[in-house]
């Protein structure tokens, strides 16, 4: 999810911290919070100014804050589900780097719903590909 580059919001995953800190860019600030945490600081009318990118873990936080938190203008999944002991959990490859298993296409069939733009790309070179259309190969 995002909205530009100014400050990197990550949800709060203890023992990724060290390595969060160093892929923010240079100049980049980052906050590590919970999703409520995110929620309440995305709502704060001190951040409607603020270009702020946010990431998540999994499609039901995406889908939590999206609802939680208006104007959400993007989701852009990336390399999702690819890596990890979940991932043997996942049946479905969408693309190369994406992979889901049916209780997360619903959830992100319920983003898509909310009418939040919902693409696919790793890299910001890559063209954009519609969640909704690789979804809707399943």
């Amino acid at each position: 999810m995002c909205r530009r580059q100014r400050y990197r919001q990550l949800h709060r995953q203890p023992e990724a911290e060290p390595c969060l800190w160093s892929f923010a860019p240079q100049g980049m600030k980052v906050v590590i919070k919970t999703v409520d945490e995110s929620i309440r600081q995305l709502n704060d009318p001190r951040a409607a100014h603020l270009e702020i990118f946010v990431v998540v873990n999994c499609p039901e936080d995406a889908l939590k804050i999206i609802k939680n938190v208006p104007g959400v203008p993007l989701l852009n999944v990336g390399n999702f589900g690819r890596v990890g002991k979940e991932k043997m959990n996942r049946n479905h490859q969408l693309t190369s780097n994406l992979y889901v298993n049916d209780q997360e296409i619903g959830v992100f069939r319920e983003i898509v719903a909310t009418g939040v733009e919902c693409e696919f790309r790793t890299l910001i070179t890559d063209s954009p590909i519609s969640i909704q259309s690789l979804i809707d190969k399943k």
